[in-house]
């Protein structure tokens, strides 16, 4: 009996030991896992401390930011304004020379119509008051015979004045008036004054003789006779698509001078670059030699470059030249 209470007693004792050791293993375990979520509570307490200092920073970068957003759309918006006055500046520019191109147009209706009735009347003009003026187109100031018509005397001999502007379908007579009283100190050098129709934009001057015309035209020393007015020697179309093409080759090569500083010192520049807008001619003449840049030949449509213009080092002058020939009216 008291065998087996020692055993008994001894089992016992091993299993409360086990037990023992059992426990002690969880709570070991325990310890661990418990310093375990510890730190990873820390970490995350950390983290969320770490990411409240960046939300932090991001609420003060946004705040910027919308300041930022908020003053670049003011500045937008001004900048909107602004570009706004000026299109509309410059739609208000393009609506202007868009009448100006119209009334042009208008005003070679007209002097075409001035054309046909030299071609259809050549021996004489009508004067606005009923009477004829003989010799319309001739540079001298009667004679007898048949005169030449106009557009067979050299531009630069005929002595009839061209005035355009007017507004499309003004009567007449308030053309007559008008170039009467733009011209009153010229009265003397004028023989007649006329309207190209009872109706119409553009109007006439007939002068005593060319030289009479030029002493006008001198005094004017290119001013207009009146703004708004335009004037000029009565030309055939031919002869103003010359006179255009030699202006285009003449500014051109005149500013080539210009910039690359070749006009002699002390000379006009007007002097060394000059055209010949009769004939259509744009020559250079620094000193004696003069060597001849572009020019149309007698005959023919298109201009070409002087023979000697590339020796000249002026650039690319083809490219004038292109311009020239593609110039209409």
């Amino acid at each position: 009996m008291s065998s087996d209470n020692a055993s008994e007693s001894s089992a016992r004792s091993r299993t409360s030991r086990n037990e023992a050791k059992r426990l002690k293993k969880e709570k070991k375990e325990k310890n661990v896992e418990d310093d375990k979520f510890e730190r990873m509570m820390k970490a995350q307490e950390n983290h969320f401390k770490s990411l409240q200092t960046q939300m932090g920073g991001l609420s003060g970068q946004i705040g910027t930011v919308q300041d930022s957003v908020k003053e670049l759309s003011g500045e937008l918006s001004t900048f909107k304004n602004e570009t706004n006055v000026k299109f509309q500046k410059v739609d208000d520019h393009i609506d202007e020379q868009k009448k100006v191109i119209s009334q042009i147009q208008k005003d070679m209706v007209e002097i075409k119509k001035e054309q046909k009735e030299f071609k259809e009347k050549p021996d004489f003009v009508e004067q606005s008051g009923g009477g004829k003026v003989s010799g319309a187109g001739s540079s001298g100031g009667g004679g007898g015979g048949k005169d030449k018509e106009w557009w067979e005397i050299p531009r630069n001999r005929r002595k009839i004045i061209i005035v355009g502007g007017f507004d499309y379908d003004t009567p007449g007579e308030d053309i007559i008036s008008t170039l009467k009283e733009i011209t009153v100190n010229f009265k003397d050098l004028i023989v007649d004054y006329q309207s190209m129709g009872k109706l119409a934009s553009v109007g006439k001057l007939i002068f005593k003789s060319s030289n009479a015309m030029w002493e006008m035209l001198k005094a004017l020393k290119g001013s207009k006779l009146k703004e708004g007015l335009w004037h000029g020697i009565i030309s055939t179309e031919e002869e103003r698509l010359i006179a255009k093409r030699t202006t285009i080759g003449v500014k051109a090569i005149r500013e080539i001078y210009i910039s690359k500083n070749l006009v002699p010192g002390g000379k006009d520049i007007k002097k060394v670059v000059d055209g010949d807008w009769n004939k259509g001619l744009v020559y250079v003449k620094p000193d004696k030699k003069v060597t001849r840049v572009f020019e149309k030949p007698k005959g023919e449509e298109a201009w070409i470059l002087g023979s000697e213009a590339d020796q000249l080092e002026l650039g690319d002058l083809n490219t004038i030249l292109e311009d020239i020939n593609n110039a209409t009216l």
